[in-house]
């Protein structure tokens, strides 16, 4: 691959990807993660824009026979991936660059990006990308810092080898968009009045099975519209009306609502910050002696939340519950749930 500067690696955490979309100026939507492909979990998100896929990659597997070499390629944004680390934004801006929907405004780094490079091929879009200043400096301000580790957890000799995808539906079809292929995987066709997650669902699954039931090696996130944002347009729609008194209910709910997700935006830069870090397998007391009880209070609870749903999908297989069982590329043991209150203690 070329280097055409550094490019640095980024944890795979809803709330990181959902501050770097933001950084790059784009509004409108928000990151989530899923921790099941039960159709239920992809309803309560909707509108779905795309979804990401972190997975180890394994040995030998063979280039997909369904990449689109027709007309289409007209109609889909592809960039090609042309240096190392920097799957996670390709991932995302491919992503993005697809996304029509009225609620998602790109904004101006983005939208010039898009307009910059809309007659390039996959590879010189690909190059253009690598060499794109404002964007590789979003994303190297959201590169893994030093991970503060419990005593006794172990440590892997080596790092595995880990990939971002994205999937969106465009004019009726699913692609896979994986900068390492030559260009869209073509997933199939959407059904007239179906959901397109019904059609990358399969896929999805088909690749978790590829791995050792239990073990972390995979992470789903759904890029969605922007719920605050939701929440307050409909809480101004109501103050509008006449005779509000009725929605009194419906008030309290939205505000509780945006209450929430201001409560998720605290913990997110929590997440992020330069001299605090939590990747899933705890931080250093120290650390945690340096913020506010607040602060600690609310890692404890990110922490404890982020355990909970790792044991759920460790200890279940896909086939049988369709549980997903990861988080960012680490591979959690059973010994280390026991590690958890000394954490919280």
């Amino acid at each position: 691959m070329a280097a055409a500067g550094n490019w640095c690696l980024i944890e795979s955490d809803p709330g990181v990807f959902t501050e770097l979309i933001r950084q790059f100026g784009c509004s409108g939507v928000q990151v989530e993660e899923l921790y099941s492909l039960e159709p239920s979990c992809f309803q309560e998100l909707k509108p779905i824009h795309g979804l990401i896929f972190l997975f180890k990659c394994l040995a030998g597997e063979e280039p997909s026979s369904n990449v689109v070499n027709d007309s289409r390629l007209q109609e889909i944004y592809f960039a090609q991936q042309v240096i190392q680390n920097a799957c996670a934004s390709q991932a995302i801006i491919n992503l993005l660059l697809n996304c029509e929907h009225p609620e998602v405004k790109l904004g101006p780094v983005l939208s010039e990006f898009k307009s910059f490079t809309a007659n390039f091929d996959p590879s010189s879009r690909g190059l253009a990308l690598s060499n794109a200043e404002k964007i590789r400096k979003v994303h190297n301000s959201f590169s893994r810092q030093q991970i503060f580790e419990i005593e006794d957890v172990k440590i892997p000799e080596k790092e595995d080898n880990f990939h971002f995808i994205a999937y969106v539906p465009v004019k009726g079809y699913v692609y896979e968009l994986d900068g390492l292929q030559n260009g869209p995987i073509d997933l199939g066709k959407i059904s007239d009045g179906a959901d397109w997650i019904e059609v990358v669902r399969p896929e999805i699954e088909k690749r978790i099975q590829r791995y050792i039931a239990g073990e972390i090696h995979f992470n789903l996130m759904a890029v969605i519209s922007d719920r605050k944002q939701k929440y307050k347009a409909r809480l101004a729609e109501i103050s509008s009306m006449n005779n509000n008194e009725q929605y009194a209910a419906e008030v309290c709910h939205l505000e509780a609502l945006i209450n929430e997700e201001e409560t998720k935006d605290k913990q997110h830069k929590l997440l992020e910050c330069k001299d605090f870090n939590i990747i899933g397998k705890g931080c250093g007391r120290k650390e945690k002696e340096k913020s506010g009880k607040e602060d600690v209070a609310i890692e404890t609870a990110v922490m404890a939340e982020r355990f909970e749903l790792l044991a759920i999908g460790l200890f279940r297989s896909v086939e049988k519950d369709n549980m997903i069982g990861f988080r960012k590329s680490v591979l959690v043991e059973k010994d280390d749930w026991d590690r958890m209150d000394d954490f919280a203690g």
